[in-house]
């Protein structure tokens, strides 16, 4: 075991992948001894048991450490396995970290139209198409989330939406038990023996904000990292470690560059399209 680890770490072995039929997908910097990894939720809303509302939410894990998470619940409680238990603060959208478009979180028993897995040079990734599942009325606006990992060093995550006409409003909203070491529109979280640098741009005025969740029980509420913007665009980045990377975001035709320098292997110039497509 010990001999197959040293390989892996040597030469690790990316991976993205969607399991049909969950709505899930994963991406890691190894398919064994990973040390990155991202859980992304696609697929339906619909509640059949004792379920979650957390379509278009994500977990990020580094190391032994799952630092961007939900709220946790406080355990079972009279109404948890009732048609009302997943209306509880910890089962629902709120408690996740998730996109929020115009105020609005994904519709319950809403889907995503499809969540597939993109490749680049040296780029993995999950886009999530969520046209449609936040506003009926906004069926033919593009709404989606793309998460990136670069380099299988660090996770890109780009938000956009064109709903709700000239008025622009996205809410990328992050929940931690982590400790936080904030500036302007950069966090360092502490969580054990991990660390995780999460930092942020906009094509327009965006700002970081704060706050704590909200558990029905009374116990521990998660740390809060709002990136709020009146803009098309959102994109963050997470980086292991305590160094900030630095992004950049300009309008290109059909589409938005993303240039990331930092602690990085080399800078970056990432190109998506309007529907989270890269683009060359």
């Amino acid at each position: 075991m010990m001999e197959l680890e040293e390989s892996h770490q040597n030469e690790k072995k990316p991976f993205a992948r969607i399991y049909n039929g969950l709505g899930w997908g994963a991406l890691a910097d190894d398919d064994i001894f990973p040390n990155i990894r991202l859980s992304i939720r696609g697929g339906s809303n619909k509640v059949t048991g004792h379920g979650h509302i957390d379509v278009m939410s994500f977990k990020c894990r580094i190391g032994n450490q799952t630092i961007i998470e939900d709220q946790r619940a406080g355990g079972y409680s009279p109404v948890t396995f009732t048609n009302r238990g997943h209306h509880v603060y910890s089962r629902s959208q709120a408690a996740k970290s998730t996109l929020f478009v115009h105020g609005l979180a994904p519709m319950e028993d809403g889907e995503t139209k499809s969540y597939t897995v993109i490749t680049g040079a040296d780029i993995l990734g999950i886009r999530l198409d969520g046209t449609g599942l936040y506003l009926p009325r906004w069926r033919r606006s593009f709404i989606g989330r793309l998460f990136l990992m670069v380099d299988k060093s660090y996770f890109i995550v780009v938000d956009a939406s064109f709903a709700g006409g000239w008025q622009k409003q996205l809410e990328a909203r992050f929940h931690t038990y982590g400790k936080l070491e904030k500036y302007k529109d950069w966090v360092i979280i502490k969580k054990g023996e991990e660390t995780l640098t999460a930092s942020f741009a906009s094509l327009d005025k965006a700002k970081l904000s704060y706050s704590r969740g909200v558990p029905e029980n009374g116990g521990r509420a998660t740390e809060m990292l709002r990136w709020i913007g009146k803009s098309n665009f959102l994109v963050s980045a997470f980086n292991p470690g305590k160094i900030k990377l630095n992004l950049e975001v300009k309008k290109i035709n059909k589409g938005i560059s993303i240039h990331i320098s930092g602690n990085t292997q080399q800078d970056r110039v990432i190109k998506v399209s309007n529907g989270l497509e890269l683009m060359k």
